[in-house]
């Protein structure tokens, strides 16, 4: 009965670091979700990236140029530059 009482409380606490080392890990880049959001989502490759989230990905850790996205309209392209210059570009 003891080896069971053991048993749970050390898998309580392996479960519980385990949880926590993964919430500091897997820290996702927010702005890469915001740059996916104003782009207009065909995801039609044009850009030469595999969709929307991979061009987002390359305009936030590869500064690509965000002309490269063919079907993007001059308001979604305003209110993307204005959002690079407000939280990428220093």
């Amino acid at each position: 009965m003891q080896g069971i009482i053991i048993f749970t409380i050390i898998s309580f606490f392996v479960g519980v670091v385990l949880a926590i080392t993964n919430k500091t890990m897997n820290k996702e880049d927010k702005r890469i979700a915001e740059v996916t959001n104003l782009l207009p989502g065909y995801n039609c490759g044009a850009c030469g990236f595999g969709g929307c989230a991979d061009m987002a990905f390359n305009i936030i850790e590869e500064n690509v140029d965000i002309k490269r996205c063919k079907p993007m309209r001059e308001e979604q392209y305003k209110k993307l530059k204005q959002y690079l210059d407000d939280h990428v570009i220093k």
